[in-house]
């Protein structure tokens, strides 16, 4: 019986014979599901366009926002793949969404914001302002 390091390491072997050349990719996909991250976010971070299938918090969380996805519900359709081949096939098209959505991530998703909220947060409650 593998230990659990041993499976990680299986998983990242197994993930790297459908996703080819792409090591890193599959590395930060790894990292993002063993520490509850949010790939979406992560895509806007790394700057990749992305294909959403909806899920609950990109519709209450994400969406709402404006982000620039191409978004399916649960199935594939002509237009979604017509879609996803005008990003292949139009960079220019692709670039404005990828800078969109990390401008979309730095605005409400990063760190910074985080950081600004949990102080307003603790502040209200504490009532100390110089954390």
């Amino acid at each position: 019986m593998m230990n659990s390091r041993e499976q990680i390491f299986e998983l990242r072997r197994r993930m790297c014979l459908s996703i080819i050349g792409q090591d890193h990719v599959v590395d930060r996909l790894l990292l993002t599901l063993l520490c509850n991250g949010n790939a979406l976010l992560e895509a806007f971070y790394f700057r990749k366009p992305v294909l959403v299938n909806r899920y609950s918090i990109f519709v209450a969380d994400i969406e709402p926002k404006g982000a620039k996805v191409i978004a399916m519900d649960g199935y594939l359709t002509k237009d979604v793949v017509a879609k996803v081949q005008r990003i292949i096939d139009d960079e220019e098209y692709r670039n404005e969404m990828i800078d969109f959505n990390y401008e979309i991530g730095k605005a409400f998703f990063s760190y910074s914001v985080l950081r600004r909220q949990l102080r307003a947060l603790i502040t209200n409650i504490t009532g100390q302002e110089n954390l």
